[in-house]
């Protein structure tokens, strides 16, 4: 089968059908991702991407028509909660085809042509099959001449309603076993492939399970990443946090988790509730002109400009202001030890007030080289100039070490670094230790920083008794510890003097 490039599917698509697009918004990066994922056919992939998305017209609607018409995809399955929506989606397809038709395309129909299986005929000689299959039906001994399915699309399979609601532990057990009993062996031995779309609901959910399977290939979109929206054009950061806080105001912030941040919680392990989270409104920055200063840092390869402002007050809710001169501020990094990929480097700052409260005034976070890592904690520190820099010693033994020590004397800027060890400590037993800091309502969030939404959705999923995928804003945080307790046990107190970059 040819490979087909991403755009021209969706142009093609969109000259066949311009309605089922949004005219105004951009095609995203990541339904590009997407794409190009499926088009390396792997037998098994899993797509996780969040609520409004378009991952239905995008890999399923789009992708299953221009793979009939192009590569002639022989039988496909398009597999939903239900034979109601399953048949939905095939329909949808069907029009696909029928528009084709109306283009002047080489495109027929074949002898079927109803709304849970038809019949399409390519260049005249072509026979290609869609079929719709509701979860739970018996899928074994379908085939369209004497052929096995080539494709199985899976949208949507999980729901909290229906015949196997994701809460009930029994249900999901039901639909496991007819997962792998009955759908994925009928699939084509040789040729057969399977994509699962779809937003993780629950922690123990199938598609959850796939996609830590080495079996599966995977992707998964979360709307907010790096302090930045996956879909600028249509859900700008703005508009998520008002999603965020509607959802919040409604005691339902770990649904927000689930949907739009693919964090499954497990209710029945939750450490972090959402009823500890408090929040104040804003950082508000001297307005003066004299105080925003615009910075250009470079080296041989690369010229990053940053932003420095004069933070003055933390504003809350009810417009109350608290001084932030008469706190204590301290950032955290964790940095990781890869540039793109796995870990991201993560920096916290917190301020704290004389009654025990951290205030967390900024999280940034990304896939950072060791130059980006030491511009971004020059721009941190040059904003809040906290009193203690703490950064991860582990994670910093290699380039960052040089990286940052030549960036400061290049900028003139002398960083407080406090060398951060965790002492043995297993890292869920560090991030398990902010709880009572929680609990007692200690810790208030900025809600108008994005990266918030990525530190909570993180404590909303965190569970004690395994190890999570991504925890880097959150190990983060979890070293602001150290400064709440006055003697910052923890720190590498017996590590000799290394010229002046730990102090």
């Amino acid at each position: 089968m040819s490979r087909i490039e991403p755009l021209y599917r969706l142009r093609f698509v969109k000259n066949v059908a311009p309605q089922i697009f949004e005219s105004k918004t951009k095609t995203p990066r990541f339904h590009i991702d997407s794409l190009n994922l499926v088009e390396e056919r792997y037998r098994f992939t899993a797509i996780v991407v969040f609520r409004g998305a378009s991952k239905t017209t995008i890999n399923n609607k789009a992708y299953v028509s221009t793979e009939i018409f192009f590569n002639h995809e022989a039988y496909t399955q398009v597999v939903s909660k239900d034979s109601n929506k399953a048949m939905k989606f095939v329909r949808d397809i069907r029009k696909l085809f029928e528009a084709m038709t109306l283009k002047g395309y080489a495109v027929s129909r074949g002898d079927v042509w109803k709304d849970d299986y038809f019949e399409v005929i390519i260049d005249g000689s072509k026979k290609c099959v869609v079929e719709a299959i509701g979860a739970g039906e018996d899928p074994r001994g379908n085939t369209a001449d004497f052929a096995r399915p080539t494709l199985i699309v899976i949208d949507d399979l999980e729901s909290k309603s229906g015949k196997y609601p994701i809460g009930n532990v029994k249900s999901r057990e039901k639909l496991s076993n007819w997962f792998f009993d009955d759908l994925k062996p009928g699939l084509h031995p040789t040729k057969g492939r399977m994509i699962f779309l779809g937003t993780i609901l629950h922690k123990d959910s199938l598609l959850n399970r796939c996609l830590h399977d080495p079996e599966w290939a995977s992707l998964v979109v979360p709307i907010i990443k790096d302090g930045k929206s996956a879909w600028p054009s249509r859900f700008s950061v703005e508009e998520i946090l008002r999603v965020r806080d509607s959802y919040t105001r409604r005691g339902k912030l770990s649904n927000f988790s689930r949907e739009y941040m693919n964090k499954p919680v497990a209710d029945e392990k939750v450490l972090f509730k959402e009823e500890y989270f408090k929040y104040f409104s804003h950082v508000e920055f001297d307005a003066h002109p004299k105080w925003y200063v615009r910075r250009a840092i470079k080296n041989a390869q690369k010229e990053i400009y940053i932003h420095v402002k004069k933070p003055r007050f933390i504003v809350f809710n009810d417009g109350t202001k608290l001084d932030l001169s008469a706190c204590e501020i301290y950032t955290t990094m964790d940095v990781a030890s890869g540039d793109r990929t796995g870990d991201r480097t993560a920096v916290v700052t917190c301020a704290y007030d004389g009654f025990g409260n951290r205030y967390v005034l900024e999280v940034k976070s990304g896939y950072w080289d060791p130059f980006e890592k030491g511009v971004y904690a020059i721009e941190t520190y040059l904003t809040y100039f906290p009193l203690f820099f703490g950064i991860e010693k582990g994670g910093m033994q290699n380039d960052f070490h040089s990286s940052i020590e030549v960036l400061q004397l290049e900028e003139d800027v002398r960083i407080p670094v406090t060398a951060l060890s965790h002492g043995g400590v297993p890292k869920n037993t560090r991030l398990g230790n902010m709880q009572p800091s929680f609990m007692a309502g200690n810790v208030w969030f900025n809600a108008s920083d994005a990266n918030t939404v990525v530190l909570e959705s993180q404590l909303s999923s965190f569970d004690m008794e395994s190890d999570s995928s991504e925890d880097d804003e959150m190990d983060a945080l979890a070293y602001q510890e150290k400064f709440t307790r006055r003697g910052y046990d923890g720190f590498d107190e017996d590590e000799e003097d290394e010229g002046g970059l730990w102090s």
